[in-house]
């Protein structure tokens, strides 16, 4: 029954490209979230798979087979459903903001369509088959075929004015596919008498994984990927993309025997490190697409720190965070389509805002998801994540606490510039559209947030390395809905209050640099942990300059050795005809 959810996704996925000049482009965008309604509904009522049940063979290479489970299974389904729901909800987002008479769009959601596909069938394979690298190809194609449909074809969030000469998230993506294939198909088997045999295939199959979640330092296409509207995006590399590649990074690593403690603190370590990068990175950026991009990175590298760490709690935060990550891409991208919907831009440094308040609530939901703060789901898969590292490095609690204070700083200035302004702009409102996601995504965070243990049975506890018992007591659910509720009232009482100070400068005053602003400057060699693109270019820029040094100093020696020479070689003739 499992297979019925990719048919009937590849079918709309045809109307689509079939109907998108014929149809509005916004009714094929409902059609479409009606699909993944349809979807939903399929996956919920679908009979979950077991593992004793042998996959279903496709295709057989030697040793190697590209297989199917019959269907998902616990794990895999609310990974599914919050894949095809997210995806939902961003369609209808995207859809929303077209105009209603506007045609030739529809290969937009048709694209979108197919991503979604891929990604959702890459759940249903083994660790080991070959049907992961042909579905990373084909989110990596449909992703960029998707975003090129938009029509943005220049820029990048950093430097929207500047064109994109290659597409870094393309190459990024089949590069990983290359990978994954190479070492499934490498000579020999990967495992023998339950040890590792081939350390050079899984250094392949842990690269790749970093590259095609977009995990740190290997995560440099998202910035050109934000150039695109934030829902398009969003769906890409804060849905699809996360969760084929961080899904089947965990399969792996739980297929793998039990890693040396150096390969799980290298894993854990780089991370940590991605986060503290993509906090310092998010403190100089006042654009709130990169910013997305960033807080959506630093959640990758915190699921990436939970899968370098052993235990049932760890085993328990890496599906939780992924959970939250694409819930938080999704309320996220609505809150930056609606602030460039009514300023016409991303950039929060524009003077004169004022906005909805609904728009600083999304952006605000966003930001606590990044945390993990309570009354929020995303509050106790950190909250996991925390008490896994403190058993086995409580040393790294230190960086992971300092990037979370640095994005913290990040978050600050733009719910100041959403949520701080005093009166809305008169004609400014969200649409329809924009209440009812944060409404249907925002509810089942604060549910799950207040009653942790409704997904226990259903989904947690049967994961593999799962605790025996719930590790959450009733007193625990009951303090931390009362620190959420006072979270709450707190953040409500603040935005309650007038605002006090003027956002113009005095004509004679001297400009003056807020403090994250000044950090994040002087932080800047630590953000190249995210993204170390600009660092091999200094690295590059350097070398050229040494070898047009040596070109200068071999050139001025080469005149003078050619006349010597010419010397030598007229005295060695001269010597030989007087012979």
């Amino acid at each position: 029954m499992f297979f019925l959810v990719p048919t009937i996704l590849l079918l709309a996925a045809a109307l689509s490209f079939g109907l998108g000049q014929l149809v509005p482009a916004r009714q094929i965008g409902f059609g479409t979230a009606l699909t993944m309604l349809i979807t939903l509904g399929i996956l919920v009522i679908a009979p979950l798979a077991t593992p004793e049940e042998p996959p279903i063979v496709l295709l057989l290479l030697g040793t190697v087979q590209a297989s199917l489970t019959p269907g998902l299974l616990a794990n895999e389904r609310a990974l599914a459903l919050t894949l095809l729901g997210g995806g939902g909800l961003t369609i209808l987002t995207l859809a929303a903001a077209i105009a209603p008479g506007v045609r030739g769009f529809g290969a937009i959601f048709g694209w979108a369509l197919i991503c979604l596909t891929a990604a959702v069938t890459s759940l249903a394979a083994p660790p080991f088959s070959l049907v992961h690298p042909f579905a990373w190809t084909v989110v990596t194609l449909s992703g960029y075929a998707m975003l090129q449909a938009s029509g943005v074809t220049t820029g990048t969030a950093a430097a929207p004015e500047a064109p994109v000469l290659l597409p870094h998230g393309l190459i990024t993506g089949l590069l990983a596919s290359l990978l994954v294939a190479a070492a499934i198909l490498a000579p020999g088997t990967l495992i023998e008498d339950g040890t590792l045999s081939m350390w050079p295939a899984l250094v392949l199959l842990l690269v790749a994984a970093f590259a095609f979640a977009g995990s740190p330092p290997l995560a440099g296409g998202r910035n050109e990927a934000f150039a695109f509207p934030a829902p398009l995006a969003t769906l890409v590399y804060g849905l699809a993309m996360p969760v084929a590649g961080l899904n089947w990074f965990m399969q792996v690593i739980s297929a793998l025997p039990i890693l040396p403690n150096r390969w799980a603190m290298a894993i854990a370590l780089l991370g940590t490190f991605g986060m503290l990068g993509c906090a310092a990175a998010a403190l100089a950026t006042p654009r709130l697409r990169p910013l997305l991009a960033l807080m959506l990175t630093f959640q990758v590298a915190a699921v990436v720190v939970s899968i370098g760490l052993a235990g049932p709690l760890a085993a328990l935060a890496v599906p939780g965070q992924l959970v939250s990550l694409m819930l938080s891409g999704v309320i996220g991208a609505a809150a930056v389509a609606s602030f460039e919907r009514m300023t016409g831009s991303d950039d929060v440094t524009v003077p004169g805002l004022a906005l909805p308040r609904l728009v600083g609530v999304m952006w605000l939901v966003t930001g606590a998801l990044t945390l993990g703060l309570p009354p929020l789901w995303g509050f106790w898969p950190r909250l996991w994540l925390f008490q896994a590292i403190q058993e086995q490095y409580p040393w790294l609690l230190t960086l992971v606490l300092a990037s979370m204070v640095l994005i913290v700083l990040a978050l600050i200035l733009p719910l100041a510039r959403l949520w701080g302004q005093g009166k809305e702009r008169t004609g400014l409102r969200m649409s329809w559209v924009e209440q009812m996601l944060l409404a249907v995504a925002g509810a089942p965070l604060v549910l799950l947030g207040l009653v942790p243990t409704l997904v226990w049975e259903p989904w947690l506890a049967t994961l593999t390395f799962a605790p025996v018992d719930f590790p959450v007591s009733f007193g625990a659910q009951l303090a931390t809905g009362i620190a959420g509720g006072v979270l709450v009232v707190l953040m409500l009482m603040i935005a309650r209050r007038p605002v006090v100070r003027t956002l113009e400068r005095d004509p004679d005053e001297e400009p003056v640099f807020l403090t994250a602003e000044g950090l994040g400057t002087l932080l800047q060699p630590l953000a190249h942990l995210t993204n170390p693109t600009q660092g091999w270019q200094a690295i590059w820029q350097g070398l050229q300059r040494i070898s047009q040094g040596l070109r200068f100093l071999l050139g001025f020696f080469e005149q003078r050795y050619y006349l010597l020479g010419v010397l030598a070689a007229l005295l060695t003739i001269m010597l030989l005809m007087a012979q």
